[in-house]
């Protein structure tokens, strides 16, 4: 969560009031204390010690308000998030062709309420999208089909990084949850930049991608399990 004292001008309001405390102080202790420039000295440090108390104080309201705001948003953040990793792994069993779809019902329970399962059942997935092949038939790889995937789950994908993405690093105080989405930003730009080179020239680069973003997605999700807890219906 960003502090004022983060932002450009908190530190420099910071560093100047401290100058100001520590010279105004050495300086008075080598005027006569009941002559006006002492009392002047003294009046410069009540106001730089009033203005940075004020900074605190009003530094700590702030704070106080975002914690508030998050936790107004914060489980339905944390629910959107789920449906939109839950949803774009579920459209791996109808793109590629998978021998075992059992692991779908799992990560279809875990988009609305959190669900353990939900990451055996990913796991599993994974583990299936290792055996396949590059190639479903003469004429069209995974790759291919991946490409095809993608324009589906586009939209997942833009609302957790244009969206959700900023919110959670705007509002939340998980930094570990922070880092695992933004790892997913850089895998789903990594799976855009296979389907560029893949368009361009032929080669078997898509799915990997497609590979690892599945396994990014269950990383934000194991982590989303310990902060989501959506009211009891």
């Amino acid at each position: 969560m960003n502090s004022f004292f983060g932002t450009r001008f908190g530190k420099w309001l910071l560093f100047g009031s401290i100058i100001v405390i520590v010279v105004t102080v050495v300086s008075g202790l080598f005027i006569d204390k009941g002559g006006f420039p002492g009392n002047l000295l003294a009046e410069i440090t009540g106001l730089a010690l009033g203005v940075l108390a004020t900074v605190l104080i009003v530094e700590r309201f702030l704070q106080h308000q975002r914690k508030e705001r998050w936790k107004r948003v914060r489980n339905l953040t944390y629910f959107a998030i789920a449906n939109h990793l839950c949803d774009l792994v579920t459209e791996i069993f109808t793109y590629f062709p998978l021998d075992d779809h059992r692991p779908m019902s799992a990560i279809i329970e875990g988009r609305n309420h959190p669900n353990p399962l939900t990451i055996k059942a990913m796991e599993e997935l994974i583990s299936q999208m290792k055996d396949l092949p590059e190639a479903v038939s003469p004429e069209k790889s995974t790759s291919d089909i991946a490409v095809d995937f993608y324009e589906k789950i586009r939209w997942d994908i833009e609302q957790l990084r244009n969206v959700l993405l900023p919110r959670v690093i705007q509002s939340s105080e998980d930094q570990a949850l922070i880092d695992k989405l933004t790892e997913f930003d850089n895998r789903a730009r990594d799976l855009y930049n296979s389907i560029l080179i893949h368009l361009e020239a032929v080669t078997h680069s898509v799915f990997p991608s497609v590979r690892n973003l599945v396994e990014s997605a269950k990383s934000v999700y194991s982590e989303l399990l310990l902060v989501w807890n959506p009211p009891k219906q």
